[in-house]
């Protein structure tokens, strides 16, 4: 999309999720203000995309083949990020040219930030006096890299009070941060029945549901094991396997549950994964911000197995915490904690009632409600230097 946008929101592909809550913002914006114009636009994609496309394969190798390497160099940038000076400083300054660019383009009234680097970068063209605007940035994990921070942002809208705490501790003010939730599809304020949902998805209504996600790249290798053994229990279920757009590892879950007792339904990229949570009994996978705000949204108990160092490691000491779910250290023990909170009933509620507490299923609504509040304040040019 190109032409003026009153709100501007830059993002990256890295992972899904940033993608993903770019996209729910936008969905609460144009139903809160439908005649406002609004623009998602992949912010290291525009600078270049052969770059991008080779950050994104080396951060999907990085974290199947080398987690360790992964967990280093996230916490070691975190440790040592400083958007005033070092490295951070020489990368922001690097990209001033493509961001003044966006801005002369889609001449916003705000900026939302759904990834650090963007948001480093608007924050150092507004703490250089090149531009006036509001900038929103919205942190989408339950935890702070030190990279998401800046000086010059505005609004911090983040998933928790427990995030909101960690911003404070980091020197940023509490009048400049607002816990929304993590922006999930408006689709996850509705409830569902799960009965007659299972019947529309053409699932057995009867049967209790696994419901297996790997994230939208379909970063869980040990995915057709768990399956197998997920389908080869003695008690009854159906598995439910989304495996995003890796298409390699969907041809493997396939080919391991095939001659299992119970039925695997083997999926790709979907675009109603509100209805299939839904349907489901228990959720297996990744600890991604945006999956697992969408599981608490629909109170859905979680086992996961490896979780990303750094981030995805950060929201599961913050979700089995609140009770919401359980950390399995290999497959095995994913089986037997699923296997436990299907057959328990008692373990299921009480996970559901801890979901329920800490879920922002409107949190799209309320993100959107807080940009929008900006705009109406902005009277800032996008340019006031060359």
């Amino acid at each position: 999309m190109t032409g003026k946008a009153d709100v501007l929101i830059l993002t990256s592909s890295y992972g899904g999720g940033h993608l993903q809550a770019s996209r729910a913002l936008m969905e609460g914006l144009q139903a809160l203000a439908p005649d406002m114009s609004y623009a998602i636009v992949n912010f290291m994609a525009e600078v270049s995309p052969l770059a991008n496309r080779l950050v994104e394969v080396s951060y999907r190798r990085a974290v199947i083949h080398a987690p360790f390497l992964w967990r280093q160099f996230y916490h070691l940038t975190s440790r040592y990020n400083n958007p005033t000076s070092g490295w951070q400083c020489q990368l922001n300054r690097l990209l001033l040219f493509w961001a003044r660019s966006l801005l002369a383009l889609y001449q916003p009234r705000v900026v939302v930030s759904t990834f650090p680097v963007p948001a480093g970068v608007m924050g150092e063209l507004k703490r250089r006096y090149l531009m006036s605007l509001p900038l929103v940035t919205i942190i989408t994990d339950q935890t702070v890299h030190n990279q998401w921070l800046h000086p010059a942002t505005d609004l911090y809208l983040v998933g928790s009070e427990y995030v909101r705490r960690q911003l404070v501790y980091r020197g940023i003010e509490p009048e400049r941060i607002a816990v929304t939730g993590i922006p999930i599809s408006p689709a996850f304020a509705a409830r569902r029945a799960p009965l007659s949902t299972r019947s529309e998805l053409g699932l057995d209504p009867h049967l209790p549901v696994v419901l297996v996600m790997t994230g939208a790249e379909g970063m869980l290798p040990q995915a057709p094991k768990l399956c197998r053994h997920l389908a080869c229990l003695p008690s009854p279920r159906q598995v439910v396997v989304i495996s995003g757009r890796n298409t390699s590892l969907r041809t493997k879950v396939k080919a391991e549950v095939d001659g299992c007792p119970w039925p695997v339904l083997v999926l790709g990229f979907v675009n109603n994964v509100e209805a299939w949570m839904a349907a489901a009994d228990v959720l297996v996978g990744k600890a991604g911000g945006l999956s697992t705000s969408e599981a608490l949204a629909r109170e859905l108990p979680m086992v996961i197995i490896r979780p990303i160092p750094g981030q995805e490691e950060a929201n599961t000491r913050f979700l089995t915490r609140a009770g919401a779910a359980r950390r399995a250290r290999d497959v095995h023990e994913a089986v037997a904690m699923t296997e436990e909170i299907l057959q328990d009933p008692e373990i299921a509620r009480a996970m559901r009632r801890s979901a329920a507490g800490i879920a922002r299923p409107s949190a799209a609504y309320e993100a959107a409600a807080m940009v929008l509040a900006l705009s109406k304040e902005s009277y800032g040019s996008t340019l006031v230097a060359n």
